[in-house]
């Protein structure tokens, strides 16, 4: 919890939705264009970001790495999202 600003709470209630919403553990490749709006759905611009979001290569992004990807959406400093 140190790394984000979410209480336990929050956490707990998220990573419930999470469970319900995804019980195979994660995002798969294959899902993870839906998340976008239409003019970033490219195939290079997906693939791009996928191999920033999933750290540890497995194919899916499991809870961790979408909170990590839900603080960076979230972020403050708007500039982050030129690194995509």
């Amino acid at each position: 919890m140190r790394h984000t600003s979410r209480d336990s709470v929050s956490l707990d209630d998220l990573y419930t939705s999470f469970r319900q919403d995804f019980p195979s553990g994660g995002i798969y490749r294959k899902d993870f264009s839906k998340y976008f709006e239409p003019g970033m759905k490219t195939q290079h611009f997906c693939d791009h970001v996928w191999r920033t979001l999933d750290v540890d290569g497995n194919g899916y992004l499991d809870f961790k790495e979408t909170m990590v990807t839900s603080e960076l959406i979230s972020a403050r400093d708007k500039g982050f999202f030129y690194f995509f």
